[in-house]
């Protein structure tokens, strides 16, 4: 484990305000959106070579909040996110967008940068076999 790995800042630019597909003003079919872009580099631990490394992690926020009632919203422009309650953390906002822009494999970007696996080098030595006796011994008859 990193020893800073909660240490890492997250940059980025958010903008709320209301959307209305008719309008564009606030009124009374408007809804609460958010747009923006975040970043943060976290550490990561390649699946390929085992070694840790610098991830970079973008999200793009194109959020338009509603309630259960308002499900029926469509539009192609933003993400439909259904709040239960009035209130709101901009920070779970953040925390959600990057956890979802994880990739599902941390790997090098590269294969150039990604290190080839250590091979386990075979010891000659002394082998034991806890079960080797084991067939003899079933043979006897007590």
């Amino acid at each position: 484990m990193p020893p800073h790995w909660r240490d890492a800042a997250i940059s980025g630019q958010m903008a709320f305000g209301f959307a209305d597909a008719q309008s564009g003003s606030r009124a009374e079919g408007s809804w609460p959106m958010l747009q923006g872009k975040v970043a943060v580099t976290i550490d990561a631990v390649c699946q390929r070579c085992l070694e840790p490394f610098e991830l970079p992690l973008t999200a793009e926020l194109r959020l338009l909040f509603a309630d259960d009632a308002a499900a029926g919203i469509a539009d192609d422009a933003f993400e439909v996110w259904e709040l239960e309650e009035d209130k709101l953390r901009p920070l779970d906002l953040v925390e959600e967008a990057l956890i979802m822009a994880l990739p599902l494999v941390a790997m090098h970007v590269d294969d150039a940068t990604c290190h080839e696996p250590g091979v386990l080098e075979e010891k000659p030595g002394k082998t034991i076999r806890p079960f080797a006796d084991l067939k003899s011994q079933m043979g006897q008859d007590d």
